[in-house]
């Protein structure tokens, strides 16, 4: 299976499950003894991103304001730790990088989900 490594760390670490390999293009730390795709002999590289969505046309205000305290948040040593402990990054870059993160992964995925035959029902 593929998962997110928030869901299996625990896991992971308590022997319960075997981790084989990580999706991304680094190891993460919460698993430093697993390693990635490319390690193993797959040439993949897929990451995680996580993204805070509002409203359409939410004011610019309102976005600068929700983007700070996120940034503030992320920014606290106890909610890095939780974080890299789910193994998870907090890299906040505000809304023009989630922007530019969705669209680029749109276009990275387009083409294999057509090719794939996959219908929304």
């Amino acid at each position: 299976m593929i998962d997110s490594p928030a869901e299996v760390v625990e896991m992971h670490r308590n022997g319960k499950l075997r981790v084989l390999a990580v999706t991304g293009a680094q190891r993460t730390p919460a698993l430093p003894d697993v390693p990635t795709l490319r390690e193993s002999g797959i040439d993949v590289v897929v990451d995680n991103f996580f993204g805070l969505y509002g409203p359409a046309n939410m004011p610019a205000a309102v976005t600068e304001r929700i983007d700070k305290a996120v940034a503030q948040a992320l920014a606290l040593p106890d909610v890095r730790e939780k974080l890299l402990n789910l193994a998870m990054v907090a890299d906040h870059g505000g809304s023009q990088l989630l922007a530019s993160t969705q669209a680029s992964q749109y276009k990275r995925w387009e083409d294999p989900i057509k090719r794939s035959g996959f219908k929304a029902e």
